[in-house]
């Protein structure tokens, strides 16, 4: 059966727009699948079940996060229960979390807080109310509010802070603690400073 020139002549109208629409489509898939691939493991993240039962507006029990910054700063943390702010799950609200933060310089400190506020975005979080910081050096941390950069590995507590240290009890208006920030960052030391109003009671038992 013969086909008229004029049926022939759409398909290869039909041709060369589809080829390119289709290589386009090939192109767009794979940068987005090597996009993927080039950031995963970086940067704080659910699960994907319990990514995806928000992602339908779902609030979760028992929700795990976990990742890594480019630092190589490790995080884990579990919670009562998790509620996005919408379905992209770009900020989610977690109570009674708790969980580790393992510094690539070897340090670490444990975390509980009552409430959270997670920005998956700017990889910040605000952990609110009975906020407690137990660190690998002894230190043992309460205070109502602090503030935490996991990307820059930068933690402040903007609020009247009182701790348990080697050396004795601290306590001050506010504090933070950062992570190695020279060149050599996994070889350097934790800083913790108290700011403001500082009072050490020294017990000099507790330093040795």
């Amino acid at each position: 059966m013969r086909q008229s020139p004029g049926a022939y002549s759409r398909f290869v109208r039909a041709t060369k727009i589809g080829l390119p629409l289709l290589a386009i489509l090939i192109l767009s898939t794979l940068f987005l699948v090597s996009t993927r691939d080039d950031f995963d493991g970086i940067g704080l993240s659910f699960t994907e079940a319990d990514l995806e039962a928000m992602q339908q507006g779902l609030s979760v029990t028992s929700p795990v996060l976990t990742g890594q910054n480019a630092r190589g700063d490790l995080f884990r943390f579990t919670a009562d229960t998790v509620v996005p702010d919408s379905l992209m799950v770009q900020r989610a609200v977690a109570s009674n979390l708790r969980g580790r933060i393992d510094f690539a310089n070897g340090q670490g400190l444990d975390l509980r807080t009552d409430s959270a506020e997670l920005d998956l975005g700017t990889q910040k979080a605000q952990f609110e109310g009975a906020v407690r910081l137990t660190t690998d050096e002894g230190y043992d941390l309460a205070t109502d509010r602090i503030d935490a950069d996991l990307e820059a590995g930068v933690i402040t507590g903007p609020d009247p802070v009182t701790a348990v240290a080697p050396m004795g009890r601290i306590s001050s208006d506010a504090f933070s603690i950062r992570s190695g920030e020279g060149a050599d960052f996994e070889a350097e030391k934790n800083v913790i400073r108290f700011e403001n109003n500082v009072k050490l009671v020294f017990t000099p038992n507790r330093s040795r």
